[in-house]
């Protein structure tokens, strides 16, 4: 009965402040290492309509999927998430309300074609978070991350903002295992090791700075 009781808020939040605590204390945890991230970006997005664009969708850890989900339920806009894997996009079909999307696909073709299907729009916000990254061998998952930041530039207007995870600010936002080899990836890419490391070369190239970075990188159009 309390878990119903609970679903119910989700729709009827005036403070996006409270709706991402009660998210963390409720479905993941506020020690999380993203609590702090992400309630600071749901506070940026003002409580106003949305539009949100999510790779990787997410019911546990941060349980992203379901926050994003929570957010246009009660603030307004539309949210699409997508994930090559079909057993979790089946799974969270079960919970999400009318105005989430979520596709089972490449989220860089995804992206791409959602680009494409929306000319002239833009997304509000983007949240990369599809490939799990190896923090000893981070290329794979920073040449994946890069790829799709490539797909949704064009979408990405003034005022949009753009969280990627697993993008260590500082040597000490690295995770432990992996920081005897940080160093020299560092001197390498001119960024710690995670999925931003590439695309961080990528802003800073344009100009654009990360608003917020500690375990998330946080920037804004």
């Amino acid at each position: 009965m309390a878990d119903r009781l609970r679903a119910g808020r989700w729709a009827r939040y005036t403070d996006p402040s409270a709706l991402c605590h009660d998210h963390f204390r409720w479905r993941s945890s506020v020690d999380h290492v993203n609590y702090a991230s992400l309630c600071f970006l749901i506070g940026q997005m003002g409580g106003r309509p949305q539009t949100i664009l999510e790779t990787g969708v997410s019911a546990w850890g941060t349980d992203s999927t379901r926050l994003f989900d929570s957010y246009v339920r009660s603030f307004g806009g539309a949210f699409w998430s997508v994930d090559i894997d079909s057993q979790r996009v089946a799974w969270l079909r079960k919970s999400v309300g009318g105005a989430t999307r979520l596709v089972c696909d490449d989220s860089v073709v995804f992206l791409d074609r959602w680009v494409g299907e929306h000319p002239g729009e833009g997304a509000d916000v983007v949240y990369l978070d599809s490939w799990d990254v190896d923090f000893s061998a981070p290329l794979p998952a920073a040449e994946h991350c890069l790829r799709e930041l490539e797909a949704v530039t064009p979408a990405l207007r003034a005022g949009a903002l753009l969280l990627i995870d697993d993008s260590p600010g500082t040597l000490a936002d690295v995770p432990v295992a992996a920081r005897e080899s940080a160093p020299a990836l560092y001197a390498e890419f001119g960024a710690w090791p995670g999925k931003g490391m590439l695309a961080q070369t990528f802003l800073a190239g344009r100009g654009i700075r990360p608003l917020r970075h500690g375990y998330q990188a946080l920037y804004r159009f």
